[in-house]
């Protein structure tokens, strides 16, 4: 019986663990599906917003595009690299307005500190492949700094320019320029989000692991339980039978001994251990055996 409350307690505690795991996997799995599901609300509000900021001056072949103008005169060295640079972050102040309301507004709205930050990551002169920008140049960036990026979007366009020199004979200047831009999001506190929303979730999943838990710890207690009383009763057979095996033994004794011949000690020996075993009964049947006798008086 011990040996099969044993194997009953390896069984328990296995399912047991077997559930936490599943449990454990599962909330993890939800977490990452809640992750991805408030990024892609985020990223798909701000998509718009992101796009003007970028595009604002992405007419590819507009004559009046002033970025156009201002890449073409930096790579021919017309413009000197700080007045580029901070022409390309000023240029880009108003057209972030729109993108910063929206953030500010969803973080009044849904609690979301979301950090963003735009780039020039890559600026080519075509077909020659030269690089006009040797490090990434930042157009806009929230005040909320983008420490690790859980959504990179990477965007491409193209520009080119005409000029025509005419002299002794009419040289056309084609000016192509390949321009990569980078967009990072994160959401600050995207844990804390996440975990919000799939709260009472974990309460319930909580609440049946401790439910199991209490039964199969009130289980292992009821059977150690059932092993102390079994050790138990197996004690007291043990002590009842040894009680009632002197007593028996003697009156086979005494039986012997009447067969041979008479004997007076004999049958005092006798009385004293049928006394002996009635006391015994009476022990074992203590509960059923009226403390006083009552006298039954004839009427």
């Amino acid at each position: 019986m011990i040996s099969n409350n044993k194997n009953l307690i390896y069984i328990f505690t296995t399912l047991f663990l077997f559930l936490l795991g599943i449990q454990v996997y599962f909330m993890y799995k939800t977490y990452q599906v809640k992750e991805r599901e408030i990024y892609r609300s985020i990223d798909q509000g701000i998509s718009v917003y992101t796009d003007q900021v970028v595009n604002n001056h992405s007419a590819k072949t507009s004559e009046k595009d002033s970025l156009q103008k201002k890449i073409i005169n930096y790579y021919h060295k017309k413009l000197k690299k700080e007045d580029f640079i901070k022409y390309l972050i000023d240029d880009k102040k108003n057209s972030g307005n729109n993108l910063t309301n929206y953030i500010n507004e969803r973080r009044k709205k849904d609690g979301y500190i979301i950090c963003v930050r735009i780039q020039y990551s890559l600026l080519l002169h075509l077909p020659d492949s030269i690089k006009i920008l040797q490090q990434p140049v930042t157009i806009y960036e929230t005040k909320d700094k983008v420490k690790k990026s859980a959504i990179t979007n990477i965007g491409t366009w193209r520009t080119s320019s005409i000029q025509e020199t005419t002299g002794e004979k009419t040289i056309n200047n084609v000016d192509s320029f390949h321009v990569d831009t980078q967009t990072e999001i994160e959401i600050e506190n995207i844990k804390s989000l996440v975990f919000r929303e799939i709260i009472l979730l974990i309460i319930c999943c909580v609440i049946l692991l401790v439910s199991v838990l209490i039964l199969y710890i009130f289980t292992i207690r009821n059977l150690i339980q059932q092993q102390k009383q079994v050790k138990v009763l197996h004690t007291v057979v043990d002590n009842i039978s040894h009680e009632f095996k002197t007593p028996i033994a003697t009156l086979k004794i005494a039986s012997k001994t009447l067969k041979k011949g008479w004997n007076p000690d004999t049958l005092p020996l006798i009385d004293r251990q049928i006394t002996r075993l009635e006391s015994l009964m009476l022990q074992l049947h203590k509960d059923e055996t009226p403390e006083e006798m009552v006298a039954i008086q004839p009427e």
